[in-house]
């Protein structure tokens, strides 16, 4: 579930960040544009899979599919187009790069410290390791000087 969350923070600020560059964009040619007629004009098509799989007689777990696939597909589309509405309307409220940034770099924490369990368990073994080398190279020197 932190995933997903993770995933949708990232894609609200990715998407709000390019409606600030688009504004910013703009801004430069002197050429605003009205931002909300033209993500009204993207639309999501629908996915339909028409018997794709042979398996079994599909048609219930084909619509339930295509219900399912549709609805994220939806959902994301729509979330993109309110994001990219958002930071373009507000980009000079807002600093979007420094938030995706942050959440980056949030990211990034994140993976560092769920690998660090995996991280001490294998430097100790490196460690151990080492060690047992070291003392077998010692026994094998004792043994050849006598």
């Amino acid at each position: 579930m932190r995933i997903v969350t993770l995933l949708l923070m990232f894609v609200f600020l990715s998407m709000m960040y390019t409606g600030e560059v688009l504004y910013e964009h703009d801004v430069e040619d002197n050429n605003l544009r009205d931002i909300t007629n033209i993500t009204n004009q993207i639309e999501w098509n629908e996915t339909l899979l028409n018997g794709s799989f042979n398996i079994f007689n599909n048609t219930h777990a084909s619509k339930i599919i295509d219900s399912g696939v549709n609805f994220i597909g939806i959902t994301f589309m729509e979330i993109s187009k309110w994001s990219v509405n958002y930071g373009y309307d507000n980009s000079k409220t807002y600093d979007f790069k420094f938030l995706f940034n942050l959440l980056k770099w949030v990211i990034f924490i994140i993976i560092i410290v769920a690998i660090f369990p995996i991280i001490v368990p294998l430097l100790a073994l490196i460690y151990l390791s080492y060690i047992g080398i070291k003392l077998l190279i010692n026994k094998t020197i004792k043994l050849i000087k006598q």
